[in-house]
């Protein structure tokens, strides 16, 4: 069993992380695209910290990015965000799921 004040720190540092996700993040909004939910999980096996993320990305009601035609973008978008945050933080990152939402509207599965 770990000593409380490392586990302490591992919390401590986990949240510093998914802060850090949270703005890469937001930098690396794409073009087109009004805003992004991010949803953080860190977790850990043998002592090594990942983390698990779920995107939303919000469009305006009218965007080219809500047809069938242009969801492939959506995979571009992961990618980047992806391979953005494991460079710069150097940790490794699981795409949970991702979703593309009209500022108006319920969320699009594709």
């Amino acid at each position: 069993m770990k000593p409380l004040l490392v586990e302490m720190e591992n919390k401590d540092r986990q949240h510093k992380m998914v802060d850090m996700i949270k703005k890469i993040v937001s930098i690396h909004k794409p073009e087109g695209v009004v805003d992004v939910e991010v949803e953080v999980e860190p977790s850990s096996s043998d002592g090594v910290d990942f983390y698990y993320l779920s995107l939303t990305y919000i469009v305006p009601s009218d965007s080219e990015f809500l047809t069938i035609g242009k969801l492939h973008m959506k995979n571009e978008w992961n990618k980047e965000i992806r391979r953005s945050i494991e460079d710069f933080l150097n940790i490794k990152v699981f795409l949970r799921n991702s979703r593309i939402k009209s500022v108006n509207s319920e969320l699009k599965p594709y």
